[in-house]
């Protein structure tokens, strides 16, 4: 302070007042009372007036001590109540959270996820952007990202979420088998044409074909390939 009265110094001499005396504000600060007295007196040869008038009975305020504490004392409340805010946040997670995302995933995986977020930390305000490209997550201004395990850049620090496996079922229009014939074998796929997709610039979804003796992938023959956000696209075609 530029009266040379220390913050610290004030602490002391509201004590005192608040306890009604040396020894009770020594005991609440865990100060030796000599102390105490000391730091009262350091006050007011900084002030040069006294604010405490003292008697071997008792203690009093002077005016002036009674103007410095009317002003100190509200301050230093609002100190201890600023800290003990912040203790009390302690474990509350709050704040904004902003997710970059691929748009396929915002129908199938995220809206659980998200559910879920917000029972668990109800003061967080969630902003998401679907990105169709795969940006840089952190030059974009944003906390975190989804991405599949395929486009993952080597420096991201990832965790697995949602399904481990994903699964898509194929289907066919009626003209279509009616025209090249119903397949009857997971290697059957191969002599036809088949809508394949493509995932935000990745690789191509696979063809992995379960059935009761195990998985086959397959590579048909691509007649249209999407490169899409998001999987249901193909069903307009």
């Amino acid at each position: 302070m530029k009266n040379g009265v220390s913050a610290d110094d004030l602490t002391v001499l509201v004590a005192v007042v608040r306890e009604g005396g040396f020894r009770a504000a020594g005991r609440r600060l865990g100060m030796a009372a000599s102390n105490v007295s000391t730091t009262v007196s350091r006050i007011e040869e900084q002030l040069g007036i006294p604010v405490l008038r003292r008697t071997t009975r008792s203690l009093h305020l002077t005016d002036a001590g009674k103007v410095l504490v009317d002003r100190v004392d509200p301050l230093l409340s609002g100190l201890d109540a600023a800290c003990n805010e912040v203790k009390a946040l302690c474990g509350q997670v709050q704040g904004r959270l902003k997710l970059n995302v691929p748009g396929a995933v915002m129908r199938d995986i995220l809206p659980a996820l998200i559910a879920e977020y917000r029972v668990r930390h109800p003061a967080v305000e969630v902003e998401i952007v679907v990105e169709s490209d795969l940006v840089d997550i952190v030059a974009e201004g944003c906390d975190a990202g989804i991405r599949y395990g395929s486009v993952l850049e080597q420096d991201m620090i990832s965790i697995p979420i949602g399904p481990r496996r994903q699964q898509m079922a194929l289907a066919a229009a009626p003209a279509y088998l009616e025209a090249r014939g119903m397949p009857d074998t997971a290697e059957d796929l191969i002599h036809h044409d088949a809508i394949r997709y493509r995932l935000d610039g990745g690789p191509l979804l696979p063809w992995d074909i379960m059935s009761a003796q195990g998985s086959v992938r397959v590579e048909p023959s691509n007649v249209l390939v999407l490169s899409v956000a998001a999987v249901d696209t193909g069903l307009r075609f």
